[in-house]
């Protein structure tokens, strides 16, 4: 098979790929998948807050995507794209890799940093989730998360994941949060903790974690940031119960089991002493918590 052909037959382009074979009308591409959607669907006039499907209409020559990562069906593998084929379906990309900084790293899991280019291939268009933000050079691309933009967290990171392969054990767990200032050299970059808000599986808000909402993720570990998970920010006025500036995050950026899992957290760990307690049993000292 051919990439094109191997792509489209992932479970993430199963997810997305639902098309009308009118002529190759791409326009009724929408995410079929039910487990995906909210039980309660929010109904705005005049805005898609459900719809987060992609037509060829939406890429163009040189734009940075984010392409689902064959590990978890995540959003955090990059690409440049080199040329489009409307009739195919498809575009043609250069793979964007991690500049690795030193001998032991292996394979880096994170959607933020150095990259640069790799491989030229075709890719689906079913692989492709949202542009990204980015700034290009000659030789490198850098994405950084950028302020107002919603990123899923790993719990569980350390900084020996990019040396030692087994220590990034599958699923993974993630927070998501809301980038609120741009990334500084010196200082990091500051988030703020999002929790579910009650009712809705998609629709999250600012909420404690981990004893705090918001924290200050330094220059060091920018690798905790997993994925953009794209989202819509919500006025509060579209549904009875919807929070003022909530978001409405993508589904297809989140874990499936991410609702048992937390519902499952939350009745069994308990916090015994001044560290923090992960999903997995680990530890981690308290982060940096903004006044």
């Amino acid at each position: 098979k051919n990439d094109s052909d191997a792509d489209s037959c992932t479970p993430q382009a199963k997810k997305q790929k639902s098309q009308e074979a009118n002529d190759g009308d791409i326009e009724g591409i929408v995410c079929t998948d039910k487990s995906y959607e909210d039980p309660n669907s929010l109904t705005c006039p005049g805005t898609k807050l459900n719809d987060f499907s992609k037509s060829m209409s939406s890429f163009a020559v040189d734009q940075v995507w984010a392409l689902y990562d064959p590990r978890d069906d995540m959003p955090r593998n990059y690409a440049q794209i080199r040329e489009i084929f409307e009739s195919q379906l498809s575009l043609q990309v250069t793979l964007l890799e991690h500049v690795k900084t030193t001998k032991g790293e292996q394979s880096i899991l994170s959607g933020c940093g150095r990259f640069e280019y790799g491989d030229t291939e075709i890719k689906s268009h079913l692989m492709f989730a949202h542009e990204m933000d980015h700034i290009k050079s000659a030789e490198e691309v850098i994405v950084n998360p950028r302020k107002g933009e919603t990123w899923a967290l790993f719990s569980d990171w350390n900084a020996s994941w990019n040396s030692h392969l087994e220590l990034q054990e599958l699923p993974y767990r993630y927070d998501f949060v809301e980038v609120i200032s741009e990334f500084d050299d010196l200082i990091g970059i500051q988030v703020a903790y999002m929790g579910r808000v009650e009712g809705y599986e998609s629709v999250f808000n600012h909420a404690e974690q981990y004893g705090c909402i918001k924290i200050v993720i330094p220059p060091a570990e920018m690798q905790r940031f997993s994925h953009k998970v794209e989202s819509v920010k919500l006025s509060g006025k579209e549904e009875e119960g919807i929070p003022f500036r909530s978001f409405k995050l993508n589904p297809a950026a989140m874990p499936r089991y991410y609702h048992v899992l937390e519902e499952v957290v939350e009745t069994e760990i308990q916090i015994k002493d001044p560290t923090v307690v992960h999903q997995n049993g680990s530890t981690k000292d308290l982060p940096i918590i903004i006044d």
